[in-house]
Parts: C-alpha cells; structure tokens; sequence
C-alpha cells in the first residue's frame, strides 16, 4: 500500500489547528464561560456597529477605485468596485491566507480592456495595501496617546516606526524604480511593467492624499465598531482600549492561517482585554462576537453581490456573467470575457474532430 504525502495546504491546515488548541490550551476557557459572555448583548448597538461597519466597507472601495481609476484610461464605476472588493471580503472570510484577493483581482480584470488588465489590477491593490499601512500605523502610535495600557506603548511605537518607514519605502521603490530593459523581456517582464504602472497612484499627490483620507476614515469607522462593539457586550468601552483590540487584531490576522484568522482573531482580542483585567473567558467571547459581527457585515453585503457575479457554485462562471451583463454577440463577449473565447475554441476543435471522425466512417480508406 503506498502512502500519500500531506499536501502543502493540508499541512498548513494541520499547523493551524495545532496553533488554535494551543492557544485555547493557553487560556482555557470554558466554553459555558464564553457563552455566557455573549450573552445580554444589546442588539440595537450591534445593528449600530454592522451600519458603520458596512459604511467602512463602502469608503476603503472608493479609496482603492480612486488608485486604479488614475491609471487605466477605462471607467470604473463605484458599483465595479464596490461589488470586487466586497467578493474579495467574502474570500477571505472562507479561504485561508486571503486568498480572496485573487477574487478582487480577477473580478475587476475582466471588466478592463487592454491585455495587461489583471496586472494593472493587482498593482493597484498592492498600492492599495501599502497606502493602507499608513493610518494603521498612525492608530499603532494612537494607542498610548489614547489612555491604551501602558505595557503596550513601546512595542505600538517601534512597529508603528518599522510600518511608516516600510510602506514609504515600499510605494517609492515600486513607483520610481525602473528597469526599461527588463520590462521588454518576455511575459514576466512585461506583467511587472503593468504591476508598477498600476501602483503608479501613489506618484500622484492628489490621488494619493485622497486616497489616504478615505483610509484613515475606514480606519475610524472600524475603530468605532470596535468601540460598539465593546459597548454592546457591556465591557470596558474606551478609545484607548478599542484601538489595542484593533491592532492586536490586524497584526495577528497579518497572514491568516485559517479562514478569517479564526483563533488568532480570539486571542488577540483576550490578550488585549486581558491587560486592562477583563477575564479570558470574557475576552474570547468578545472575541467570538466581533469576528461574528464583521463576517455578518461581509456577507450581508457580499452574497447578493457574489451571486449576481456567478461566483457562488464554481470559482467563477464567465458564461453565466456574460448572459448577467447581456452580451451583445460573440465579439462583445469575447472583448469583457476573454475567458470564454478559450472555451469556445475548445468547443468548436471537439466539433471539428467528431465530423471528421464521423466522415472517416462513412467513406473508409481502401487497404
């Protein structure tokens, strides 16, 4: 009997699942304890906080629709991007390692023309990201300053240095720094060209400082949900201490093993409740809630909008997208979908060889 090696993903899977009964193993709560922490919840607050939320949502699309639409001469309506970003939410809360980004990028990419449109994309998003480290470490150096537990200042104002320092570094290189050499050699780096012209927003000063206002305004509405949040379980609702939940949180769900993040998410939010005294049981319960709330957020939100993409049954369904969008004829789909053209051609290569197949046995070669 031959053994089956683990695949890479299963072993990912299996390390997370360790990581998560060790961390539990760690606090260890008992699950009638972080029940009845959810419990007594006002329910009204939490509607409060699912609004912001999904207001949030609503700016950080517009924010990276602004980025993209500086660098593609195509029109990208609000809705367009509103409706990727929202999918590539409802990704990464099912996939591990935010692999609903690839959702984003492929979403967006085919509604561009040119043949360089998904990596105009992703260089946006990768802008996107990078200008999005910026108010995060802004709030990193808020926590201190807002009454935050005092063991945490030093460590927010070190990694809120290396943040800053990071992400200017990082926009400067890939929006200045280039090689017109490399650039003409092949498919990569051709990609690569495209990559940095579609992070070339972040040259422009008034798209970039718009860009970052809509971002720290993402990042206010998320800590005010944190802060409702904090309200609706009827615990400590400080400003200090919702800006150190939600930097625990971010840093821990940097690269999510699992789904969400889930555990880490929960650990997070029990450590930085548990410095201002708040029980661990309590702390994972808040924990639970939260993640809870924003999964709610995405997916009241992210469904409709999933389904009337065709993404829901298969990865993606560009002949149910092009009967969605109303295709005008074989040419106006192909141009919006250059998938199905590939499809199609495979089609008719199945048709030619059955017909030839089929001649071959009505007139038989003579031996």
């Amino acid at each position: 009997m031959t053994l089956r090696l683990l695949s890479p993903a299963s072993v990912r899977l299996l390390g997370a699942t360790v990581l998560l009964g060790a961390l539990m193993w760690r606090f260890a709560p008992r699950p009638w304890d972080v029940l009845g922490a959810l419990a007594g919840v006002d329910i009204w607050i939490l509607v409060a906080a699912v609004a912001v939320n999904a207001a949030g949502v609503a700016v950080r699309a517009e924010a990276w629709r602004g980025l993209l639409g500086h660098v593609t001469a195509d029109r990208v309506p609000f809705r367009d991007a509103f409706s990727a970003y929202v999918v590539g939410l409802v990704g990464n809360a099912v996939l591990p390692a935010r692999a609903g980004e690839a959702a984003r990028i492929n979403m967006l990419g085919r509604r561009l023309s040119g043949e360089r449109a998904y990596s105009l994309v992703t260089g946006s998003v990768v802008a996107h990201r990078l200008l999005d480290c910026i108010p995060f470490a802004l709030l990193m150096l808020a926590v201190p300053l807002l009454d935050g537990p005092a063991a945490f200042s030093g460590v927010a104002l070190g990694v809120a240095a290396i943040a800053l320092i990071s992400a200017a570094g990082l926009a400067i290189i890939i929006v200045r720094r280039r090689d017109p050499a490399f650039e003409r050699t092949g498919r990569i780096g051709g990609a690569v060209a495209a990559m940095r012209r579609g992070a070339a927003g972040l040259g422009a000063p008034r798209t970039t400082a718009r860009a970052l206002v809509l971002e720290t305004l993402a990042w206010v509405a998320q800590l005010t949900v944190v802060w409702l949040a904090l309200a609706a379980f009827q615990l400590p609702a400080s400003i200090g201490a919702a800006a150190l939940i939600l930097v625990a949180i971010n840093v821990a769900v940097a690269v999510p093993l699992l789904p969400g993040g889930v555990g880490l998410f929960q650990a997070a939010t029990a450590l930085s409740l548990g410095a201002g005294g708040t029980a661990a049981a309590a702390g994972v319960g808040f924990g639970v809630g939260l993640q809870g709330l924003e999964i709610l957020t995405t997916l009241l939100v992210g469904l409709p909008l999933a389904a009337r993409e065709g993404l829901l049954l298969r990865r993606f369904l560009p002949v149910a997208a092009v009967r969605e969008h109303g295709g005008n004829g074989p040419h106006d789909r192909h141009e919006r979908y250059p998938e199905t053209l590939g499809l199609q051609r495979m089609s008719e290569r199945g048709r030619a060889k059955r017909a030839s197949a089929g001649r071959s046995l009505q007139h038989p070669s003579s031996l």
